[in-house]
């Protein structure tokens, strides 16, 4: 990346005195926030790696909502066809048990919910996959001729740690509830497998078909 430093600022430095001790000022400040902040430059790395992490567990969430979507379009695709509908209106005409009736009709509306849950399930994991408040590293922040001309390294590098921090901290966030959702959608698939295996197999049961 080439940073926007004007040339011209080392020539008017080394011509104007003043300009020499703002610069000697500057340095004396920076050497002191050095002494007082040791580690400083250790830091930097730490949330540059966390950076890293925060946007794998991104890909990672993204991966499994993807898997998982085509799992819940996998199951509506096998199961539907089971269900016998072009039998069943005849079923209802002629059927004259009562418990039986009742049976199939509270398997039929399970298969129904199963259905209903298969789609609203199928729409949060595609909101979950779709990018969001995903935060990246402002380059037109940082990359400024007047921070980078006149701002001694220290306080640049302590900006830069307060910008990672702040990105940090809103795609954990952002993460943990794309976690927390996609959690609750792998409940939803195991209760859509259940209804529609049960649903299925026993209306075919029920039907004798």
């Amino acid at each position: 990346m080439e940073l926007h430093i004007k040339a011209s600022l080392k020539n008017a430095t080394a011509e104007d005195p003043q300009i020499n001790n703002n610069n000697n000022n500057q340095e004396e400040t920076t050497s002191n926030k050095s002494d007082e902040f040791p580690c400083l430059s250790l830091f930097l790395p730490i949330l540059q790696s966390e950076y890293e992490q925060e946007r794998s567990r991104t890909d990672r969430i993204d991966n499994k909502a993807m898997a998982l979507l085509t799992i819940i379009i996998a199951l509506i695709t096998v199961y539907v066809p089971i269900f016998p509908f072009d039998k069943l209106a005849n079923f209802y005409l002629t059927t004259t048990s009562c418990p039986i009736f009742f049976i199939v009709s509270v398997l039929l509306l399970c298969a129904i919910v199963a259905i209903v849950l298969a789609i609203h399930s199928a729409k949060m994991l595609i909101d979950i996959y779709k990018p969001k408040e995903f935060q990246a590293v402002n380059i037109q922040l940082l990359n400024n001729n007047e921070k980078l001309s006149k701002n001694p390294p220290t306080e640049f590098l302590l900006e830069l740690i307060d910008h990672y921090q702040a990105i940090i901290l809103n795609n954990s966030e952002v993460n943990s509830k794309k976690a927390d959702l996609l959690n609750k959608q792998f409940i939803k698939a195991i209760i859509i497998f259940g209804l529609l295996s049960v649903s299925a197999s026993g209306i075919l049961i029920c039907t004798g078909i």
